[in-house]
Order: structure tokens, then C-alpha cells, then sequence
């Protein structure tokens, strides 16, 4: 439930992921109202409790901040945005802990409620849980089981150079609004792309309002006669929060470095033979309401819900905020969390934090539906300030880490398709 409304302090202290592991019994003794954000953790405690919170703190040895009180008629939330475009929308919110992509933030009952009623698409809000980790900071640990020789013969053929040369393709559009005639060019592209590399490829109609969209799905057969599916995605179209459908919206990171992926994937796997199905798939409307991937799963039939293994969505993976370079691994369960960063340790050296509160694109409709999905999203997002405007052009493309989460995908894609004998 959320914070209590008077004489309330909140603090933070900061630990590392090894050491975290090592204290968190011992860091659950601080108090009920303790959020994990990665490496830092957020205090919140009544005025009267804050002595003993203090001492614990001491006694195991973690240096708390200087505690602040919260407003008389505030509580305190959870808000999961993309990019900064909470803080952008509402500067004058007072929050109380940043961590990137999730904020906690002090809002009274007015603000709450004109928040809460803004456009959702860009950022949520909800009370904050009564403790819990808000997203984890993974330990990189070597791998620790050797990748099959096919796996990893499969991860090394994903080449930068390759990705880059379809990346400068796609944002060589002016936008990929998905209303815009653009958009239906890129749409064109990408499924002579697919198809050329050998792939069964359809247009799935996607309907947004009174006008359509399209899906560019791609197919490939596996060698068993029961067959299960995985999935690989991202969304195709780009938006610019500030114009129209023919607005400037070159999208290079968001999402031009997914559907880039999508094709380089399609390109590593064209020739190899799988145990399983793939389905490679570039959506529609994910910028105005994640309409391609809604749609998809609501003509999925039963069938194709039960084989589904997994589906690994891929939104906004080059732009480097963070060194180390990171991803976010985000789910709805906590085994596929744990299988993309296995499979980030033995193929990539990426740092990996992993969270289990999904949100913003399109692996939630999955999730929602009851489906193992997962996204794969470059690490602090929110320093990335130019999604949703002219600016996200190839400048900000860091083509290296695209391709060590691409790799990371490969890793974990191949191992749910096997190999047909």
C-alpha cells in the first residue's frame, strides 16, 4: 500500500552486487519499506522508526545518506518510464529515488490523480509495493557451463558491420510513423530482406483506429513433427512526440536498432536447421499503444499459445549510457530472466540487471496473456534524451553493443530452437 501520509523519512545507501548477495539477509533487517534499484536501495521509514533504521544500519556496516522527510500529503510511487519521459512531462515532481528507467516519486493526492490520467504510453505510474526489488544488479560471472560448438559457431557469426549496414537502411526513412507511407516502405523493405534470406514471410494487418498498420512476419520450420515456437521481435515504427505522423522520426535507437537485429538474426540463423519453429516478427503501432503486438496475441490461436517457449522482444540496444556496457533483462517470470543472463555471461561481456516489472513495450501483451516473454533494453535508457525526436539519428549508435546483445539473443534463441539431426 502506499507510504504513510505524515512524518515519514526516506533514505538511500548504495552496495555492490556481489556484497548485496552476500548481506541480503542481513539487509532485510532495515525495515519493512526497503526497494532495491540495482546497486542502491531506498529507505522508507516513519519518523518514530528512524533511530532503530539508522542503528541496524551501522551495525551491518552500510552507510545511509542523510534521511529527508516527505511532504505531510504526499506518498510515495512507482513510476516505470522510457527514456526521461516522466521527468520530462512533469519536472516539478519531487523524486525520491531515480533508477533510470524506474523512479520513486513523492506526489500528493491532487498531483497523483493528474498524473495517473496522463498518456500512458510513455510512462506508468503505481503505488509502490510494500518493499521489494524494483530491478537487480547481476553479478558477471564467466560462463559457467560450455555453449554447444553449433551455438557458439552461430553467436560469432553476428557482425556488426552487418547490422550497421541495415540499420543506416532503415533510418534512411524520414519516419516510420506507422500511419505514415513510410512506415509501408519500410514495411516493403523489410519483408524483401526476410524473404531473400529464405524465409516464409506474410504482412499480418494490424488495425489502429480507422486506419491499418502492418506485421512483417517471417517463418521458419522445424525438423520435428511436434514442434514447439520461439519467437524473436521488435517494433518496426518510430514517432516524434512533439509533431505528426510526417514529422522528422528517424528512430535509429528506438527502435531502428531492434529491427535491425531482427534482420541480422534472420541472417545468422537463414541456413540453419532447428528442432522448433521461429517466427522472426517486426510490429506495427508500438509508439501508439503497442497495437502490433496487442493484435498478434489476440489472433494467436490456442494451439500456438501452448508451444510457445518463449518470445524475446528487442527495444532501443545500442545506445551506450552505462560503463560497463549493460542490459536490462525484463520479464514476467523469473526462469527466463535467468536463461538470458546465462546466456549474456557465456557469449557476451555485458553486465546484465534483470527486473520482473515489465512494461512499455511489446513483450507486455505477452506477459499480460499469461506468455513466457522477455525484453532485452540497453541499460539506463533514461540518459537516452533523444528517443521520440529528430535527434535519434546514427550519431548515438554504438554498433558494438547491439552486437553483444544480439549475440546474447542468438545464444538464448538457438538453445530453445536445438538442432535437427
Amino acid at each position: 500500500m502506499p507510504i504513510a501520509e505524515v512524518d515519514v523519512k526516506y533514505a538511500s545507501y548504495r552496495q555492490d552486487a556481489a556484497l548485496a548477495d552476500v548481506r541480503r539477509g542481513q539487509n532485510g533487517d532495515l525495515g519493512d519499506r526497503q526497494y532495491r534499484f540495482g546497486d542502491q536501495y531506498l529507505i522508507i521509514a516513519d519518523d518514530i522508526e528512524w533511530d532503530s533504521v539508522a542503528e541496524r544500519a551501522r551495525d551491518i556496516g552500510v552507510g545511509l545518506t542523510d534521511p529527508k522527510s516527505l511532504p505531510d500529503d504526499s506518498k510515495v510511487y512507482l513510476v516505470r518510464q522510457k527514456g526521461r519521459l516522466f521527468e520530462k512531462a512533469f519536472p516539478a515532481a519531487q523524486i525520491v529515488h531515480n533508477g533510470g528507467r524506474f523512479l520513486a516519486v513523492s506526489l500528493s493526492e491532487q498531483e497523483y490523480e493528474r498524473v495517473s490520467q496522463h498518456d500512458s504510453i510513455c510512462f506508468e505510474i503505481s503505488p509502490m509495493p510494500d518493499s521489494g526489488v524494483v530491478f537487480e544488479r547481476r553479478v558477471h560471472r564467466s560462463a559457467r557451463r560450455e555453449a554447444s560448438a553449433w551455438v557458439r559457431a552461430l553467436v560469432d557469426m553476428v557482425s556488426a558491420d552487418e547490422y550497421q549496414a541495415v540499420l543506416e537502411r532503415l533510418v534512411s526513412f524520414p519516419t516510420r510513423h506507422s500511419m505514415s507511407e513510410h512506415y509501408h516502405s519500410a514495411v516493403k523493405l523489410c519483408k524483401e530482406l526476410l524473404s531473400n534470406l529464405g524465409y516464409e514471410t506474410r504482412l499480418q494487418e494490424v488495425p489502429i483506429g480507422s486506419q491499418v498498420a502492418s506485421n512483417v512476419i517471417a517463418e521458419k520450420s522445424g525438423g520435428l513433427s511436434e514442434r514447439k515456437l520461439v519467437i524473436a521481435m521488435a517494433h518496426l515504427d518510430s514517432i516524434n512526440i512533439q509533431g505528426n505522423s510526417d514529422s522528422t522520426a528517424p528512430g535509429a535507437d528506438d527502435n531502428g536498432s531492434g529491427s535491425a537485429a531482427i534482420i541480422e538474426i534472420a541472417r545468422v540463423l537463414q541456413d540453419h536447421v532447428p528442432e522448433h519453429d521461429l517466427q522472426l516478427i517486426l510490429l506495427g503501432g508500438e509508439e501508439l499503444g503497442l497495437f502490433g503486438s496487442k493484435h498478434y496475441v489476440s489472433v494467436l490461436d490456442d494451439a500456438d499459445k501452448a508451444r510457445l517457449l518463449a518470445a524475446v522482444n528487442m527495444d532501443m540496444i545500442a545506445s551506450s549510457n552505462l560503463n560497463p556496457p549493460t542490459v536490462l533483462i525484463e520479464a514476467g517470470d523469473q526462469a527466463i530472466l535467468d536463461e538470458l543472463a546465462t546466456a549474456a555471461d557465456m557469449f557476451t561481456t555485458l553486465h546484465v540487471e534483470t527486473s520482473l516489472n515489465p512494461f512499455a513495450s511489446d513483450h507486455v501483451p505477452f506477459i499480460d496473456a499469461g506468455l513466457p516473454a522477455a525484453l532485452t533494453i540497453e541499460g539506463a535508457d533514461s540518459q537516452n534524451d533523444n528517443i521520440h525526436t529528430e535527434h535519434d539519428t546514427l550519431v548515438h549508435i554504438n554498433a558494438g553493443l547491439a552486437r553483444e546483445i544480439i549475440r546474447m539473443n542468438v545464444g538464448f534463441i538457438t538453445g530453445k530452437l536445438g538442432k535437427a539431426h
